[in-house]
């Protein structure tokens, strides 16, 4: 549990340095009084490269494409073992008839 808040902490980090808060101030006469806050971009959150790797295909990789493999390889061992049961099912049916055959002769 601890290694999955380590990722999540980790891939998560950058994205407290995509934005600032920035204090908007009344440009009048009386420049004191405090609008209140705005988010502006950082030199992190305009870099196209941020965006593209960061945002784009890591969000593809982590989001997407390893939870799907992730069901796909389950559901196919899943399967897998059903069938294996229903065969191992099958062969005991067909070992009791035999020897239930073979009892009443």
């Amino acid at each position: 549990m601890t290694s999955a808040y380590g990722f999540a902490l980790a891939y998560n980090a950058p994205r407290f340095f995509e934005w600032l808060f920035v204090a908007s101030e009344d440009e009048g006469e009386d420049s004191s009084s405090l609008l209140g806050y705005i988010l502006e971009d950082t030199s992190l959150g305009a870099d196209s490269d941020y965006t593209l790797y960061y945002l784009k295909l890591s969000q593809l990789l982590v989001m997407e494409m390893v939870p799907f493999c992730i069901l796909s390889i389950t559901s196919h061992l899943i399967i897998r073992r059903i069938r294996l049961l229903q065969f191992a099912k099958n062969a005991i049916t067909i070992v009791r008839i035999i020897m239930y055959v073979q009892y009443a002769m």
